[in-house]
């Protein structure tokens, strides 16, 4: 009811300021001020200061996402930062008598209103862009004071959206207060407040890439800086940035949910870095280094890898790739292996991990199966049915390479059976995953 009064306040104000011409910023503080004057003529004692300083760190708290309603204590933590000075002059009776009554006073604010969330009684925004608007209200603040926020909380797409609208002195300081900020690395979540402002830079002129790059370069045009910064939820995408070459340094960085989709990030640092869920789907990262990083749910799907630098790569470490057109999860040595077998420098690993990866491995595999498990096999049933059908010239070739090797010979009526150390040889491949070295060099010689 409180919004469809405050819609019919700025009716009447048409004569002052057309509201066709107000941005989304300046529409939500004109809510928020008018709020906070209902509260002000309802509680004259709080200055509006203090209130909308206070609702503010509210906001941030109830973005994240384990605090889905403040309860009294959340309040207690609030009042007890925002009001320490005054609270300290008090003895322990008044003190407690004056918390009492700010928490009384901050719970009946006009923005909030009572909830029953997840069995637990409290309080939230009547709305959640009223909550949104605040955060981006206090980030833009924080950033442009130089003073960072230690709360990790989630960007979304309306809090940009205010940033992107807020009035030209405000969103040119908060673009200036970045920049300077980042070339510092004084405060804390500096990625966050580039986050926040992606919308905002996209409208400057030259566009996102330029904006970027006058933020987070240390020189026109050269390499992002990312250097120990922690990046979320950004798309830095060929398509966002309308370009295809990006050099970026983000040596200690942390990157999650990041989109570097399409781009030639050839000679790009991401060493020491940890990447979650970042894609860098047909990506060129030839001359990269990603040494002693960790990779979790990364997608690699048609990306280059030859020549970059993957050493000291996490055990844990995993990512997807696109193995005849379907997706195929690697991880721990397996996902080694096919960064090695596809160009990359990797950590030694051993010749079955690496060449599990060749296309026509399955084939090799199969046919080494069959002449293992039986005593004699037909040459025409090795070299043209099961996995061999898809390439039975290939087929052909490795049977004659195994018997010019003398793992196998030819018996009467075209069958196949193992020399004594063949078998050997066999049966540590099949069973133990051990790879002779005559099939490594077959197909070393085939890649």
């Amino acid at each position: 009811s409180y919004l469809l009064e405050l819609i019919e306040e700025l009716r009447d104000a048409s004569a002052e300021q057309e509201p066709s011409t107000l941005t989304e910023w300046q529409i939500y503080k004109l809510i928020v001020d008018r709020l906070m004057l209902r509260d002000l003529q309802r509680s004259p004692a709080l200055a509006p200061e203090d209130r909308r300083d206070s609702l503010q760190k509210l906001a941030l708290t109830l973005s994240r996402k384990e605090v889905a309603a403040a309860n009294e204590e959340v309040f207690a933590e609030i009042i007890n930062d925002n009001f320490k000075a005054s609270l300290r002059r008090l003895s322990p009776e008044e003190k407690r008598a004056k918390q009492d009554e700010l928490f009384q006073d901050l719970r009946s604010s006009a923005t909030l209103t009572r909830t029953e969330a997840g069995g637990r009684s409290g309080w939230i925004f009547s709305h959640n862009s009223l909550r949104e608007f605040l955060v981006a209200e206090l980030c833009v603040g924080a950033l442009v004071k130089g003073a960072g926020l230690d709360a990790a909380f989630p960007i979304t797409s309306p809090m940009r959206s205010f940033v992107a609208s807020a009035p030209p002195e405000i969103a040119k300081g908060f673009i200036n207060a970045l920049q300077g900020n980042w070339a510092k690395r004084q405060i804390s979540n500096l990625g966050l407040y580039l986050s926040l402002g992606v919308d905002l830079l996209s409208a400057q002129e030259g566009g996102f890439a330029k904006a970027l790059h006058k933020v987070a370069s240390k020189q026109a045009g050269g390499a992002l800086d990312f250097e120990g910064i922690a990046l979320k939820d950004m798309d830095l995408s060929a398509v966002s940035l309308d370009r295809k070459k990006l050099l970026i340094h983000a040596k200690d960085s942390s990157l999650m949910e990041v989109s570097l989709k399409g781009l030639d990030l050839a000679s790009s640092d991401f060493s020491a870095s940890v990447l979650d869920r970042v894609s860098f789907t047909d990506c060129q990262l030839g001359g990269c280094s990603f040494a002693s990083a960790i990779v979790f749910e990364c997608d690699l799907s048609n990306s280059s890898v030859a020549g970059a630098d993957f050493t000291g790569l996490d055990a844990a470490s995993n990512f997807m790739v696109k193995v005849s057109g379907d997706a195929v999860v690697l991880a721990g040595p397996a996902a080694i292996g096919w960064l090695r077998f596809n160009g990359a420098t990797t950590d030694a690993v051993p010749a079955y991990v690496e060449l599990q990866h060749h296309p026509k491995f399955a084939i090799v595999l199969k046919i080494c199966e069959n002449i293992s498990d039986q005593k004699n096999s037909q040459i025409r049933g090795l070299t043209q049915r099961g996995s061999a059908q898809s390439d039975t010239a290939f087929a052909k070739e490795f049977l004659t390479h195994l018997r010019n090797s003398e793992i196998i010979t030819i018996v009467r009526n075209e069958l196949v059976t193992t020399t004594s150390e063949g078998r050997k040889k066999l049966t540590r491949f099949v069973d133990h995953k051990d790879m002779p070295t005559e099939i490594e060099s077959f197909l070393r010689g085939r890649v």
